[in-house]
């Protein structure tokens, strides 16, 4: 049954493998956090609410991962929400095929043009700021959670409930991954120390649901993060390009993935090594038309 679950007063999800969240005021309006894969979960979000009585007012993105905003074409077309994000995020959901841009570096093979990396775009998305907000009648605040993307955002309900989006990852999504993706490894520790210190009844995660043992997840992921970077480092026993680095670090996890899951790694790893150089950790330089890294 597609419905949105009553989590507190004023907050909902709607359950599944990408899960919405939901804030209402009142009046009845709902503010969405996130519109899931495609279509499929605009009709999904729509029916919800005219299932809990809802009229949908605005969408608020974590980020700009197709898996994320994928619905949110569909209900341009039939609900006319406002649109909001962090403004780097902004412009990707605008121009939704800049990320196939940045996974491939040029203009992107075919595999990186499907729906599961390019979604129909938003128009107009509203640029968000850090702090309290309020969408006609219903309030939350905005914080910052970058880290898994550029400028990844996370909306505390006024019932004290945290969507997170990407930037908690479930222990579940860890062990089927090996490596999560990631911008910036700095980046997301930090956003991981600031959700552990938060005063809020619970997490809900994009792939995961509702956390309420979010702080000692939130030290679970940091943990992950920093034994990665040291893999990665230990990996780097001699002068290597970054693709043979990655290939024994795969090797060593037992990694499984397609082409797009290979962009993907790749780019998380490519954050991993900037983390090792910019700790000290690691230098890389350019020998025989090849970038090659070496552990410090």
């Amino acid at each position: 049954m597609i419905a949105f679950q009553r989590l507190d007063q004023h907050t909902y999800i709607m359950p599944g493998n990408n899960v919405i969240g939901a804030m209402t005021g009142a009046s009845g309006r709902a503010v969405i956090v996130d519109t899931g894969l495609d279509e499929r979960y605009g009709r999904r979000i729509l029916k919800a609410a005219e299932g809990a009585g809802f009229t949908v007012s605005a969408v608020l993105y974590t980020h700009s991962h197709v898996d994320h905003i994928g619905g949110g074409g569909y209900l341009m077309e039939h609900a006319r929400p406002s649109f909001y994000a962090f403004p780097a995020e902004a412009a990707a959901i605008e121009n939704s095929g800049l990320e196939g841009f940045y996974l491939y570096a040029a203009r992107p093979i075919a595999e990186l043009s499907t729906k599961f990396v390019h979604a129909e775009a938003v128009l107009p998305v509203h640029h968000l700021e850090a702090g309290p907000m309020a969408v006609e009648d219903v309030s939350f605040e905005v914080v910052r959670l970058p880290g898994h993307c550029l400028e990844h955002g996370g909306f505390l309900s006024e019932d004290g409930y945290l969507f997170s989006g990407d930037a908690l990852i479930s222990r579940k999504v860890w062990q089927r991954t090996g490596m999560p993706y990631l911008v910036d490894v700095k980046e997301s520790l930090g956003t991981l120390e600031v959700i552990e210190e938060m005063d809020v009844k619970a997490c809900v995660l994009a792939h995961g649901g509702v956390a309420k043992d979010f702080r000692a997840l939130a030290r679970d992921n940091r943990r992950a993060i920093e034994e990665l970077a040291c893999r990665v480092h230990e990996a780097l026993d001699r002068p290597m390009t970054k693709e043979d680095a990655f290939r024994k670090v795969m090797g060593e996890l037992d990694a499984r993935f397609d082409l797009v899951g290979y962009y993907l790694l790749m780019s998380t790893f490519g954050a991993y090594l900037r983390y090792l150089r910019e700790t000290g950790r690691a230098e890389l330089h350019l020998e025989n038309h090849q970038v090659l890294w070496n552990r410090l």
